[in-house]
Order: structure tokens, then sequence, then C-alpha cells
């Protein structure tokens, strides 16, 4: 082929007439993150593998190797129902409740409060109005499906995507885990009547041992209870995340909650924030090194603060904000 770079190993099919002017070439190329996450390569270093169901999905998360899960288009459930009360008395917490004071503005009735508290047996944390003690003959139903995993791993949904419908999948420094991409997933119904019960993704690091290098790519986030929390981790980016955090279930008709990042290095890149209560996200810490960057950003209908900053250096830049209110960073004294 005349002209072609000397040495190359590029790779073509062609026909053996010289004369045909028509060739196909295979072009390799890489997909990344961009910002912070873009050196997380999750499973490109071990075998590629098909999951089946929900229990497979799981299996290989917490599989000591590297892979890459492939997961074909459709909808997985992972929800495992039981009794809340039961569940948090066995970890010395208690479930609260108390009449919302305003009606749901999806549906225009009024719900019951919902929140754990981190003591036993007491909701003298809480300072809504009200609140009384979950007790377990009420059968207060939890159903999120908490899935730790190891490290070097890649979760893609196929075609269209693949629907995780109460999967709460954690990468925490406990079980070493860390450099992880997670692409093309709808993760939903992660008890969405609960609050602060459960995230759909989250890190979960230590001030002293942090995730390193994480992506979610092309994610549709809805019903989350707590968000998506982002917690002592390095080399991480969020892309092109569409968080709708409409809730017929809670007292105002929104999520509470959508994202505390703490001690984190993350790009949030090309999201989109809409129908949801603040925290768009909270970003703090202790350590003034970490930095959070926002690039082209879209958020609507937010009716609590957004890009809430307390201590740490953040960055927004190429943002779209309506019908929002906007936050006044706090800096270190």
């Amino acid at each position: 082929m005349n002209g072609f770079a000397a040495n190359t190993q590029a790779k073509w099919i062609w026909t053996s007439d010289e004369s045909d002017p028509t060739a196909v070439l295979l072009y390799t190329f890489y997909v990344k993150a961009e910002g912070f996450g873009a050196s997380t390569t999750g499973g490109d270093a071990g075998k590629i593998v098909v999951a089946s169901d929900s229990a497979s999905i799981r299996k290989y998360l917490q599989s000591n190797d590297a892979v890459t899960i492939l997961v074909p288009e459709g909808t997985y459930d992972f929800r495992q129902f039981r009794n809340a009360v039961t569940e948090a008395k066995s970890k010395k917490r208690t479930w609260c409740k108390t009449t919302c004071t305003e009606k749901n503005r999806v549906t225009g009735k009024t719900n019951t409060f919902y929140r754990i508290t981190f003591k036993a047996n007491s909701c003298s944390d809480l300072t809504e109005a009200g609140v009384q003690i979950v007790q377990e003959s009420e059968n207060l139903q939890q159903w999120d499906n908490w899935i730790t995993t190891k490290a070097n791993k890649s979760l893609v949904g196929m075609g269209r995507g693949a629907n995780l419908r109460g999967a709460a999948i954690a990468v925490r420094s406990n079980e070493g885990s860390g450099n992880h991409i997670y692409r093309n997933l709808a993760i939903y119904d992660v008890n969405p009547h609960l609050i602060e019960g459960g995230d759909g993704l989250e890190t979960v690091g230590t001030a002293s041992k942090h995730i390193n290098k994480f992506w979610a790519d092309h994610i549709s986030y809805k019903w989350i209870s707590d968000g998506m929390d982002m917690e002592f981790v390095d080399n991480a980016t969020i892309s092109y995340l569409d968080f709708d955090g409409a809730n017929e279930y809670n007292c105002w008709g929104t999520d509470p909650y959508m994202a505390l990042v703490e001690d984190a290095h993350l790009t949030y890149a090309n999201n989109y924030w809409h129908n949801t209560y603040g925290r768009v996200p909270k970003v703090t810490g202790e350590n003034l090194a970490a930095g959070t960057h926002s690039a082209v950003a879209v958020v609507t209908d937010n009716s609590g603060l957004t890009w809430m900053s307390e201590f740490v250096t953040f960055t927004v830049e190429g943002a779209a904000v309506s019908s929002s209110w906007w936050n006044t960073p706090r800096r270190a004294p």
C-alpha cells in the first residue's frame, strides 16, 4: 500500500488486486476517564466474563482476580427484603419516624418520614418534631443488597444498558478494593422510602488508607436512599451521570442526599442532576490537599444547596444551573 507508514503494526483487509481502491483498516482506540480518574484501568489486566444473573455479578465483583464483567441488556433484581428494625437492632442502631410536615410534591400525599440513628434504642439525635422509635412489629422493610468488592474490576452494561435494581455496591479499603470502572448501568431502588438507608455506588476509604482509582460513567441513578458518596478516594471520575432525585416515597418529593465527597481527588464531568434536595454535591474534608473538579454540569430543580464545599478546593466550570440555590464555600481559617 503506497504512502502507508513504514514499520507500522497496523492491520488491514485488502483483496489481492493492487488496483482495488478499497481497503478495511483496523483501528484500535482506548476509552478512558477525563480528569483525576484517567489512570483507572479496572479489570483490563484480567479475563472477560459475561454475567448471567445478579448472583454472578456479585460473585465476580467479590472475586480476587482482575475481571471485566459484561452484563447483557436487561434488568437484574438484587433486592433482599427484610425487617429493617431487626437489622438495625443487631448493629445497635434505631429506625425513627414522624409525619412529614409537608406534602410530597410528586404525589400530593403526606408521607411518613423514616430515618436511622446510630444509637441503640434512641432517636435523640434527630430534631424533627414528634419523632418516635419504629417498633419491630411494624415490619418496616428494607431491600438493599450490600455488595462489598475486591480490586481491579470493570462492570459494563451491554446494549442499551443493564438495570441493577436494589444493588448497593461498595468499594472499600477494608477489602483492599480499588481500581474500579462502572459503565452503562442504571442503578435504582435502594430503599427510597428510608433516609440514610444505603448508596447505590460508594467508595469508603479511611484517612490513612484511601481508595485509589475509580470511574463511573454513563450511570442512571434513581430512588437511592443515601445518594452516591465518595469518601477518601484518589484518582476518581464520575462522568455522564444522570441523577434523578424525584422520589414519591419521601417527604419533599426528592431524595434528601445526593452526594457527599470527603477528602477526595475527584472529577465530575458532564453530569445532570435534577429534582434534588441539596448535596449536589457536598464537598468536605480535613485534608487541604484534596480537590474536586466539576466540568460541564447541568443542575435543575434543586431545592437545597448546589456545590456545597467546606475547607477543600472545589473548582466549577461550564455549569448550567436553574431553579437551584447556590452555595458560598467555607474555607479553612
